[in-house]
């Protein structure tokens, strides 16, 4: 057998030893981890699933797909957690996935390359992926959703810092009305209602957040709430007046602290997969 990385995640499905981390080829400044479930096998690919699983400001990607494993094997699902590498263009910048676009880059085409390039190896016909992010993760995963529901299974979306709003009367990123400007792309509300949506907080997330130090501070972006529970309640109200399929889970005695909400992600994807 060829030591190529095809091979070499072969031989570690279902183990903790493969993957090795990979460079995206639309932009080799990112990367990502893969896990093949215990069990997996190039000629059933077909039948698999993918579940992308978005790392906060720290960048645990490589703990968070560890933390999925269990998940992965009992519901013969790959796991690709995206590295979006802080630094990226500006030295002190720690965000720029978070917003989507950031200078030149597109994060959103760089993940469904990824994506994209996972079912080209593994020959998975399925275009459409699981999708969850907590914190700076959440904040990804819910702006992904606005601009692919077409590619989005199912989105679990948890205590993001700053929420974009289905506002049509801001601008982006605390709203939505200069979507198709900024993304030569229409807001698809219709789609957006086929795909379901988790949002998690944690019961006890109160802490006031301020970003007014921050470069990425918008003062519109506060109206719905002046804490991780306010915005989200918000969130969940706002999806809610526009026909989205949403639910959302409040996690008792839990603050900030984002691998406890991973239990609530997991058993609403494996829902959402018994569905299919």
């Amino acid at each position: 057998m060829d030591w190529n990385w095809k091979n070499t995640a072969l031989m570690g499905a279902g183990t903790k030893k493969a993957p090795i981390i990979r460079a995206a080829r639309l932009d080799p400044c990112c990367s990502y981890y893969l896990y093949l479930p215990e069990g997996f096998r190039p000629e059933t690919g077909h039948s698999c699933r993918i579940a992308v699983v978005v790392h906060g400001t720290a960048r645990g990607a490589k703990e968070l797909k560890d933390r999925f494993i269990k998940f992965a094997d009992e519901t013969n699902t790959l796991i690709l957690a995206p590295l979006f590498p802080a630094g990226i263009i500006d030295r002190e910048d720690i965000h720029n996935y978070k917003f989507i676009k950031f200078h030149h880059m597109r994060f959103d085409e760089i993940l469904l390359d990824m994506v994209d390039e996972v079912r080209e190896t593994f020959d998975i016909t399925e275009e459409r992926f699981l999708l969850y992010g907590f914190s700076g993760g959440g904040q990804f995963v819910h702006r992904m959703f606005y601009l692919h529901p077409e590619r989005i299974l199912a989105v679990g979306c948890g205590a993001p810092g700053r929420i974009t709003y289905l506002d049509f009367e801001e601008d982006w990123y605390a709203g939505v009305r200069d979507f198709e400007e900024q993304f030569k792309i229409s807001l698809r509300l219709e789609q957006l209602k086929t795909v379901p949506v988790l949002l998690l907080i944690g019961e006890n997330d109160t802490e006031a957040i301020d970003y007014s130090n921050d470069a990425t501070f918008l003062e519109k972006a506060g109206k719905y709430g002046k804490n991780r529970v306010e915005g989200m309640e918000s969130l969940y109200r706002n999806y809610q007046e526009y026909g989205l399929n949403v639910r959302m889970i409040k996690v008792p005695g839990v603050r900030h602290e984002g691998m406890k909400m991973i239990p609530y992600a997991e058993a609403f994807f494996e829902e959402i997969l018994q569905k299919q």
